[in-house]
């Protein structure tokens, strides 16, 4: 289990902070796995990073403490807003939105990334986790 913390997460450090996160997973770093894999993993952070920042508790900045747990068969990753809260039950269960409506999108992703995802404490705990030997077809 390693422990992650981010401190003033904002879109202006977005990327960044996605980035640091990937380099902590070994699975990640020892190039064991698809691309398909790591860009999974990569845009389920952006998208509930986004979320904290877009839609906890209207801040533009938040604190978070990413846990990552790696075994033979999984990488489990439970992301902690401190502070922050996401409404996520209105968007739970939503079809792919409609091309003109505004945001959404988020939520319905990474329901599809994601071999489970949940949400805890009023949506300040998020449970991710992507099963290793999940079979990914890459796109050139």
């Amino acid at each position: 289990m390693k422990i992650f913390e981010i401190t003033m997460l904002e879109q202006t450090n977005l990327s960044s902070c996605v980035n640091a996160v990937l380099e902590k997973i070994d699975y990640i770093s020892d190039y064991s796995c698809s691309e398909t894999f790591v860009y999974n993993i990569k845009l389920a952070l952006w998208e509930v990073f986004t979320n904290f920042i877009c839609h906890g508790n209207e801040c533009s900045r938040c604190n978070i403490q990413v846990r990552i747990d790696e075994t033979e068969t999984e990488i489990a990753l439970t992301i902690t807003s401190i502070g922050n809260q996401f409404d996520w039950e209105k968007y739970k269960g939503m079809d792919c939105p409609d091309n003109d409506q505004v945001g959404g999108r988020g939520l319905y992703i990474l329901q599809h990334i994601c071999d489970h995802l949940s949400y805890e404490n009023m949506g300040q705990v998020i449970k991710m986790r992507f099963d290793k030997e999940r079979k990914y077809t890459n796109v050139n």
